[in-house]
């Protein structure tokens, strides 16, 4: 089974939420988180995150392509979008919605951004989240990594992400 959430602890300490939810899961689930201020644009993106899932189960963890996010290499062409139309957003799931169930592998030197994670159970039995909210996901990356576990983008998955739209600099709500 596939279990879908958007985390939020007002303690901001996210990574005991995740590691609260994945405990309530049974040993073949999967777990998807997303951001507060991404959102999928495809009506079917549950379909095709299943078909990722059955395809690539010897991952640990997922992630997607998106508009606006830290590491370049989930960026969508590799360029930070400043583009705020979702209708152009939702064109690009569009057009990258029915390509192959391809994953490219990040490896320890390019660290996931969590906007979304698409997190095996039997992979976080193994590699727990880290306590806290900066750098958990890059954390759980590494972690992974070093367990012998991969970690991928889906490249036809893709979601639109706010990402400090109005102020590109401001961390000061992860704090």
């Amino acid at each position: 089974m596939i279990y879908y959430s958007s985390p939020y602890r007002r303690d901001k300490n996210i990574g005991k939420y995740y590691n609260d939810f994945m405990a309530l899961l049974g040993d073949n689930d999967w777990a998807v988180f997303t951001d507060g201020d991404a959102c999928f644009l495809s009506p079917e993106y549950g379909n095709v995150i299943e078909q990722y899932i059955q395809t690539h189960s010897d991952y640990g963890c997922l992630t997607c392509l998106t508009n606006r996010v830290g590491q370049l290499t989930q960026v969508y062409r590799g360029k930070l979008s400043k583009n705020f139309d979702v209708r152009l957003h939702a064109r690009i799931s569009s057009q990258i919605f029915d390509g192959p169930i391809v994953v490219k592998d990040l490896p320890r030197t390019s660290p996931m951004s969590g906007m979304l994670m698409a997190v095996n159970k039997s992979a976080w039995d193994q590699v727990k989240f880290r306590n806290g909210t900066m750098g958990i996901d890059n954390y759980f990356h590494f972690d992974l990594i070093d367990a012998g576990y991969k970690v991928g983008v889906m490249q036809s998955v893709y979601i639109f992400h706010w990402y400090r739209g109005f102020s590109p600099n401001d961390k000061s709500h992860l704090n």
